[in-house]
């Protein structure tokens, strides 16, 4: 009979220990997941300035291509300026191809 009172009093202890242990395990991974999403908020706000960055980057890309279409056009017509008062009797050319 003490014998089994000793068991006894020991699977008590063992499934105390492993309460105890489950515990602690529960905390950890609380506090692991509390440094995983601290992590990943500081990983969104970073993508989300490199996103602005990029959006000020391809803005400034859209100005400059739209300044070279102008300054592309402004030259164009310098060079048909150019050509009447070079050649004033072949201001423009003829749409038709050369003689077949």
């Amino acid at each position: 009979m003490r014998l089994f009172i000793k068991v006894f009093k020991e699977v008590k202890l063992l499934i105390k220990v492993v309460m105890l242990v489950i515990k602690v395990t529960k905390l950890l991974i609380n506090k692991l997941m509390i440094k995983v999403t601290k992590l990943i908020i500081k990983v969104t706000t970073l993508l989300i300035k490199e996103v602005k960055l990029l959006v000020k980057v391809v803005t400034v890309m859209i100005r400059v291509v739209t300044m070279m279409i102008r300054v592309v056009r402004i030259i164009k017509q310098l060079i048909r300026a150019i050509s009447k008062v070079i050649m004033p009797n072949q201001c423009r050319p003829t749409k038709e191809g050369p003689p077949k």
